[in-house]
């Protein structure tokens, strides 16, 4: 090769060796496969890996990392280990053997839960006319410290059950129930329990039933 240019292309049956750079011009693109299917370039403005069959698979044993010139780190990840995504330099998101470990806020448009969800922090609800519903037949929610020593309400097909559950001093369990056929008794009636049985009830005439002693002014009835 006697010139700088060969102008009609070059074909070489070997591995071909540089010691030096290979420089190319803006749009001078490598083309790589049977049909140029990968192929890099630069457009001038932009740079570009492109396939057009298959995937692109970008492989690696160790450690593989997306980020800036100024050692700004964008997405790392390790083989067999975890994946982070950061946000300015800082990791946001890190996946992790049983989950997802996330830094700051999640903020979504919505949330589904399909197991439990245990919050050390405050639950808070911004905003008014919230509504909190399941789609089961007898749903039961509780606050409290566990599962004996709650505030429990209870919907089912017959009844709303406010119920106050054991507390630490072994007190008996005390419902309050407004119910749409209770025990048979009619409709809609209004219902205190101590242990399972009836206390006090107003029914739908506006009638009061006591099952102990009635006290008022210090007068028994």
């Amino acid at each position: 090769v006697t010139s700088d240019t060969i102008a009609s292309g070059i074909t070489l049956a070997g591995t071909t060796t540089l010691s030096s750079h290979l420089v190319m011009g803006d749009n001078d693109i490598i083309k790589i496969g049977d049909g140029a299917d990968l192929q890099i370039y630069h457009s001038g403005t932009h740079s570009f890996v492109s396939n057009t069959t298959g995937n692109l698979y970008i492989q690696d044993d160790g450690y593989v990392e997306i980020g800036s010139q100024s050692g700004e780190v964008y997405v790392g990840a390790v083989k067999d280990g975890a994946v982070n995504l950061r946000y300015d330099n800082n990791i946001k998101i890190v996946t992790k053997a049983d989950g997802v470990d996330i830094t700051g806020e999640l903020q979504a448009d919505s949330l589904d839960i399909d197991g439990n969800a245990d919050i050390t922090g405050n639950l808070v609800v911004a905003g008014a006319d919230h509504t909190f519903y399941s789609g089961a037949a007898d749903v039961d929610f509780s606050i409290g410290r566990s599962s004996d020593q709650a505030l429990s309400i209870n919907v089912d097909d017959n009844n709303i059950k406010l119920t106050a559950l054991q507390d630490a001093d072994s007190n008996s369990t005390h419902a309050f129930i407004l119910n749409r056929a209770f025990g048979g008794t009619g409709a809609n009636n209004f219902e205190v329990q101590k242990d399972g049985s009836m206390q006090f009830r107003i029914d739908t005439s506006g009638n009061a039933t006591f099952t102990g002693t009635v006290d008022i002014d210090g007068a028994s009835l």
